[in-house]
């Protein structure tokens, strides 16, 4: 584990990579109850934490944004690299045990299939930090729809739920908060240093409980994650591979991890003095010369005998599951291994013009939530918990604006 990280990219990485949440706006009580699943063990005052989360997150978004301009974007993942088009076809010789879910019919294809690749800092923001030629942390969004009138299969009764399947994934295998414990514990910290103004130690820097020699004594684990990402770097969007990072149902009886792989692997070398949005425009080179491709792998792991919610890291979104080798450098205690990736369908990204001004549109228009989902993939443990309200009120919050504004448009236009 590095003992020095950059400040910067500790507080954009800690912020944004945790949840990939994009909370705009909250109502004072989320009152959609979920149904728990038999993997989910909330412990007590779960629900009371997430309430005081999501009232603490619009006290933020009022600290930080109060004089800003009117749009409000997603509060993570606001930049979008480019939405591109897409078909997501499952294999044809998917084992009938995998055959779950979204996976269930072999060889099917799904067509209108949304992509959106996207920067996961809170605010609008170079692609890298020219300090330490270090990439920000990345996201890729998959939104496949119908997939309930195409498979028969019902989604989760969610608020904002459109009958699609969604999965939202990072360019790093784990979360850098484990539990809704610890978010609630760095949002307090967030609201305490804007209100104070800088006269008390950065929010983040506090929450790992950094030295005067950069080393933290607290939250190794999310130091050792911050420290990986913040030296991981990119060249292309196309050519990374991304990570569910928290787990999912895989039908009524098992849980998955899911990751979308590029089908061939391509040395990572960004540029020498990259532009502030060369992702873009490497995304971009890529689509008009031909397709990309990607490989959608699951990890379903036997459930194990004892206390599997421990053993698997359920409740932890800091646990890695591991392959052969590890993403990040073992950590005692945060990682299984020996759970296998099967690549169960391919995602093919035909050449496309993906950057125009009416693509963008539709792009920030897109509502993505890992709780648009079929019933037997159901989000499982504290994180994705926690994330049900957040991506609910924030999608609200940005179509609200989004009216607002267009109200105001329409009203200046018929003054004129």
């Amino acid at each position: 584990m590095p003992h020095k990280i950059n400040r910067t990219i500790i507080t954009a990485f800690l912020i944004s990579i945790s949840l990939s949440l994009g909370v705009n706006v909250f109502a004072d009580q989320y009152t959609h109850d979920i149904k728990l699943t038999k993997f989910d063990k909330p412990p007590a005052g779960e629900k009371n934490n997430i309430n005081k989360i999501a009232n603490a997150q619009r006290k933020l978004q009022a600290l930080r944004y109060s004089s800003k301009n009117a749009r409000k974007l997603r509060n993570v993942h606001p930049k979008a690299h480019g939405c591109v088009n897409a078909k997501f076809t499952v294999n044809k010789d998917i084992k009938k045990e995998l055959q779950v879910g979204l996976f269930s019919k072999p060889g099917h294809t799904y067509e209108n299939v949304k992509i959106r690749f996207s920067n996961a800092t809170t605010e609008i923001s170079d692609d890298i930090d020219k300090t330490r030629k270090s990439s920000r942390s990345r996201g890729m969004a998959i939104q496949i729809p119908n997939v309930e009138k195409i498979l028969g299969k019902k989604v989760l009764s969610i608020p904002r739920q459109k009958g699609t399947q969604d999965f939202l994934m990072i360019n790093q295998p784990t979360f850098a908060f484990k539990n809704v414990e610890d978010y609630l514990e760095i949002t307090n910290l967030q609201i305490a240093e804007l209100e104070l103004k800088g006269e008390i130690p950065s929010s983040v820097l506090t929450f790992l409980g950094f030295s005067k020699e950069g080393k933290p004594t607290k939250h190794f684990r999310e130091a050792q994650i911050i420290g990986v990402l913040s030296n991981t770097p990119l060249a292309d969007p196309l050519e990374t591979q991304y990570f569910s990072a928290a787990p999912f149902l895989f039908g009524d009886n098992q849980v998955m991890k899911f990751s979308a792989k590029p089908c061939a692997e391509t040395a990572q070398v960004t540029p020498n003095d990259p532009s502030p949005d060369y992702l873009r425009q490497a995304m971009k080179k890529s689509l008009n010369e031909g397709e990309a491709c990607f490989d959608f792998l699951v990890q379903v792991p036997p459930i194990p005998e004892g206390n599997f919610s421990e053993i698997l890291g359920l409740e932890d979104a800091t646990f890695e599951w591991i392959e052969e080798q590890t993403h990040l450098a073992e950590f005692p205690g945060k990682f299984k291994k020996g759970i296998s990736y099967t690549k169960v369908a391919q995602i093919m990204i035909p050449k496309q013009n993906f950057d125009t001004r009416a693509n963008d549109e539709a792009c920030e228009n897109l509502e993505l939530s890992p709780w648009h989902s079929l019933a037997e993939h159901q989000p499982v443990g504290s994180i994705n918990r926690l994330r049900n309200p957040i991506y609910s009120e924030s999608a609200k919050g940005r179509k609200n604006r989004m009216g607002q504004q267009m109200k105001k448009k329409n009203q200046i236009r018929q003054k004129n």
